[in-house]
C-alpha cells in the first residue's frame, strides 16, 4: 500500500483549518439560518434565500466540525441551525418540509422536494449524532415515514416532487434524489435500533440496482420517464459521471458497514464506468456530463465530480485495495487542488475560470466536506 500519510494530512488541515472555519465564520445568521451565498473572499452575497438543502447539508457540515474538533461553536451552529430548520421548514399542517424561505423565514417555496427530505434526514441524522438531541432523532425518523408514505410511485420508485399537500405535479423523474435518500438511510441507520430504516435503504437500492441501472454495461442513467425507463438523447437523457462515483462509494461504504456484500459489484462497476466515461488522461481531470451513448457533451469540469471521483477512489485504493486507483486518484488530486483550491482566500470556487465564489444554496462544500471526512477516516481507521 502506498505511503499516503502526507497526502491524507492535506484533507485533515484542508478541512478542519480553512473550509469549516470559514462556513463557521460566514454563513450563521441571528435566526439560526444558513446564510450560503458567498463571494470569492467569503463576503456574503445579496441573495435571500435559504432552502431546506443548504439548511441540511450545513447542519452535516457543522456536525462534522463538531465530531472532529470539539469546539463549541460548531456545537452551538448545529443547535440554533437544527431549531431554525424546525422553525421554518417544518410543515406543521400537511407533515414533511417546506423547500425555502427567506432569511428572516418568511416561505418562498412550499413544493414538497425528494431531494431536500433526503437532505433533512440526513442532516438531522448528523446533527443528533452529535447533540443526542430526540427530537432531533425523532424528526428524521419521522421524515423517512413522510418519504415512504407519500413519495412511493406506483412503479417503485419515488416522486421527486409533490405539492404541499403531497399531490402531484408535472416532473421528470431522476435518480438523483434516490441516491441521496440511499445515503440519508444509510446515516439514519445507525440510529435505528428497529431495523425498519435499514430495509427502507435497502429497498432503495434494490430498486436502483434492478431496475435503473443498465443490465448490459452496468451504466446509471440520469433521467427517466414516468415508467422508469431511461430517457433518449433526444429527448434529454444523460449520464451524471459524477453521479456513477458517488453510487460507487456509497454502495461499497455500506457494504463496509454490514450492508449486502451484493452491492460491492455493482460499486466497482460504476466507478470503471465513471473512468472509463469522464477521466481525461490528458488533463486528470473528470468531466461530464455524457450523452446515453457514452459521447461527452461539454466537456465541463465540475468542482463537485472531482470531490466524488477523488472519495470513490480513495476508498476504492485502501479500503478495497484496488491499486489501479491510485494513478487516476492522484492526478485527480493535483489537478483540484491547482484549478479549485483559491490559494489566496481558501476554499473551493464554484466555476473557474468564471465563478471564483465560494457559495450558493447548491453550492456549501457538502461534496469538499464528504470528500475530506472520507479521507481523515480512511487515514484513522487504515493507515495509522
Amino acid at each position: 500500500m502506498k505511503n499516503l500519510s502526507g497526502k491524507l494530512s492535506w484533507f485533515r488541515e484542508h478541512l478542519i483549518g480553512e473550509i469549516l472555519p470559514n462556513w463557521l465564520n460566514h454563513a450563521p445568521t441571528e435566526s439560526g439560518l444558513f446564510h450560503a451565498s458567498l463571494g470569492r473572499n467569503w463576503e456574503r452575497q445579496d441573495k435571500d434565500v435559504c432552502t431546506l438543502v443548504s439548511q441540511s447539508r450545513l447542519l452535516y457540515s457543522f456536525s462534522v466540525g463538531y465530531r472532529m474538533t470539539g469546539q463549541a461553536e460548531y456545537l452551538k451552529a448545529v443547535n440554533h441551525g437544527a431549531d431554525a430548520l424546525l422553525q421554518y421548514f417544518q410543515d406543521t399542517e400537511h407533515g414533511g418540509w417546506l423547500l425555502s424561505c427567506n432569511l428572516d423565514g418568511e416561505m418562498l417555496d412550499s413544493h414538497k422536494d425528494l431531494y431536500g427530505h433526503a437532505f433533512a434526514i440526513f442532516g438531522l441524522t448528523h446533527a443528533a449524532l452529535v447533540t443526542d438531541r430526540q427530537d432531533l432523532k425523532q424528526a428524521a425518523l419521522d421524515t423517512w415515514g413522510v418519504v415512504d408514505s407519500h413519495f412511493r410511485d406506483e412503479k417503485g420508485g419515488f416522486a421527486g416532487r409533490l405539492t404541499r399537500s403531497f399531490e402531484p405535479v408535472s416532473h421528470t423523474p431522476s435518480q438523483n434524489p434516490i441516491m441521496h435518500l440511499f445515503e440519508a438511510l444509510f446515516t439514519l441507520d445507525e440510529l435505528d435500533d428497529s431495523g425498519r430504516v435499514r430495509q427502507g435503504g435497502e429497498g432503495v437500492a434494490d430498486f436502483v440496482l434492478n431496475r435503473l441501472i443498465r443490465k448490459g454495461d452496468g451504466i446509471l442513467p440520469e433521467l427517466y420517464d414516468a415508467d422508469w425507463h431511461e430517457l433518449s438523447a433526444e429527448d434529454g437523457g444523460r449520464i451524471d459521471v459524477g453521479h456513477s462515483f458517488e453510487w460507487s462509494y456509497l454502495l461499497s461504504r455500506a457494504a463496509e458497514a454490514g450492508w449486502p456484500q451484493d452491492y460491492l459489484n455493482p460499486a466497482e462497476k460504476l466507478l470503471k464506468n465513471g473512468l472509463a466515461l469522464g477521466f481525461d488522461p490528458a488533463d486528470g481531470v473528470i468531466i461530464s456530463p455524457a450523452k446515453p451513448d457514452g459521447t461527452i457533451v461539454s466537456g465541463a469540469k465540475g468542482w463537485w465530480e472531482q470531490c466524488e471521483a477523488i472519495r470513490a477512489l480513495l476508498h476504492f485504493a485502501v479500503v478495497r485495495e484496488r491499486t489501479e486507483a491510485w494513478e487516476p486518484l492522484e492526478r485527480v488530486i493535483a489537478f483540484a487542488r491547482k484549478h479549485f483550491v483559491d490559494e489566496e482566500y481558501g476554499g473551493w470556487f464554484m466555476h473557474p475560470p468564471g465563478n471564483l465564489g465560494k457559495g450558493s444554496v447548491w453550492k456549501v462544500d457538502y461534496h469538499v466536506v464528504g470528500m475530506c471526512a472520507e479521507a481523515i477516516r480512511l487515514e484513522k481507521q487504515f493507515l495509522c
